[in-house]
């Protein structure tokens, strides 16, 4: 069998660090801000069915450790397939190119299936187990509806991921967030039309964004027939190989815990916050969305750092790892320090345009104040991250996710807003500290492993 012919990027093992990040990010940040809208665009039109109801957002709110779950699942394995490919190209490993597609899309196919079933049987359970004692029953019901509709598109997430991993690793981010904004478009286009045109509500919101990731799988497919990509691409499971699944499956399935355990939190302290009140949920909902936007950057720049390790250790080129993972942080630091700062200032203008009510601007107000700015301790978690992932070492990542996301927030979240009565407050110290705590902790650690690698291929 002829071997695969393997593009390298310019500058991607030697020269400058920043051009190749920026080169490789900024197509994702785009496709990163795309993905983002579909929440974004959704809370809008979600709140313009009634300003003045705090049942339709909290509703919804109620179901995102769901959709994260989902998003968990299928980022794992979109790390290991772009893993893969990226070590792979760095080795020139011919053998695994040919198969690594397909093996994504065995597991992708097993967890979808799986994932859908348990979904449909238990989706009226598993929203009234998700609400706490202060949601209505009518904040139950939209949540009910819009978990239904969003469901198939929840399951897609898995199949684009498997693609995007491709794309990733290869570098060819371009495409992916092409693709994205196509998806954008469908979803901005169909949620007036599902929401009001045919009276569905939220359940059309959840319709929409089904609809518009399945545009999203077609176009990424189309991109490997029409010979944008070297990698070769086969929806035939049966090509998968046992390496490959293995290597896959080693390196993303952390990464989903360590996602799972970010959804594990968001359900708890959701389940803290939706007992003190549901205009205090409306708030914590609506924040939670938009701080999003603020970490759409640092992710860019998480994926361009996971291909850059990616292939230079695939390469051996020991000396640059440590020079990209610095430079990468900084970069990090930088930026999301800079868009904190902003959206400190502009807080109560953007929730002025979410909601009619007072007290939910006010809290969100607050809640941006007391924590955007201590997300630079996320930068160092998210990038170090990514190191570990590009060279073949998932679990320090998600030793480092569940410290920074269940095992400090919650229990001091608790303490503090019920155990000494500080309410929301108390949360937002907890989530804070555990911020600030994780900043020197992650980086220091990623550099330790930088300095003691020792070089393994990727099998075939």
């Amino acid at each position: 069998m002829a071997d695969v012919k393997i593009r390298e990027i310019n500058g991607m093992f030697d020269g400058p660090i920043l051009p190749v990040t920026i080169k490789l990010g900024f197509p994702i940040l785009l496709a990163n801000f795309f993905n983002y809208l579909y929440n974004f665009i959704d809370t809008i039109f979600i709140s313009l069915i009634d300003r003045n109801s705090t049942a339709l957002i909290s509703g919804t709110g109620i179901v995102f450790p769901v959709y994260f779950l989902f998003i968990a699942l299928a980022s794992g394995l979109g790390i290991g397939v772009s893993t893969m490919v990226a070590r792979s190209i760095g080795e020139k490993n011919h053998a695994a190119l040919r198969h690594v597609a397909q093996s994504g899309f065995l597991i992708a196919s097993v967890l979808s299936v799986s994932a859908l079933v348990a979904g449909y049987l238990f989706c009226g359970d598993i929203v009234k187990l998700l609400a706490g004692k202060g949601m209505s029953a009518e904040a139950i019901g939209y949540g009910i509806q819009f978990l239904r509709y969003i469901m198939p598109g929840m399951a897609l997430m898995l199949f684009v991921q498997v693609i995007v991993g491709v794309l990733q690793g290869e570098g060819l981010t371009k495409y992916i967030a092409i693709g994205m904004t196509i998806s954008t478009v469908a979803n901005i286009a169909l949620d007036p039309i599902l929401i009001f045109g045919l009276h569905m509500g939220v359940a059309g919101a959840g319709l929409a964004t089904s609809i518009s990731l399945g545009i999203a799988s077609l176009y990424t497919a189309y991109v490997f027939p029409a010979g944008k990509s070297s990698i070769p691409f086969s929806l035939n499971i049966l090509g998968a190989r046992r390496k490959l699944l293995s290597g896959i499956i080693t390196i993303g399935f952390p990464q989903t815990i360590s996602m799972v355990s970010l959804a594990i939190s968001v359900m708890l302290l959701n389940k803290l916050v939706s007992g003190i009140g549901q205009t205090e949920m409306n708030s914590w909902s609506l924040v939670g969305r938009v701080d999003q936007l603020i970490f759409v950057p640092l992710f860019a720049i998480s994926s361009a750092n996971v291909t850059m390790i990616g292939q230079n250790f695939g390469r051996k080129n020991m000396q640059r790892l440590l020079k990209v993972n610095d430079s990468n942080i900084w970069a990090g630091i930088i930026l999301i320090a800079g868009l904190a700062l902003l959206y400190m200032l502009l807080a109560p203008l953007i929730y002025s345009a979410f909601s009619g009510v007072p007290a939910v601007v006010d809290h969100c107000a607050l809640q941006v104040r007391f924590i955007s700015l201590t997300f630079v301790g996320v930068v160092s978690a998210v990038i170090a991250g990514s190191t570990f992932q590009g060279t073949g070492n998932p679990l320090p990542p998600l030793a480092i996710t569940v410290v920074r996301t269940v095992l400090l927030p919650v229990p001091l979240a608790f303490l503090l807003a019920s155990g000494l009565g500080w309410g929301m407050r108390g949360v937002f110290v907890a989530m804070a500290a555990s911020n600030l705590v994780i900043l020197p902790t992650a980086w220091l650690w990623s550099r330790s492993h930088l300095k003691s690698l020792h070089f393994r291929s990727v099998g075939g």
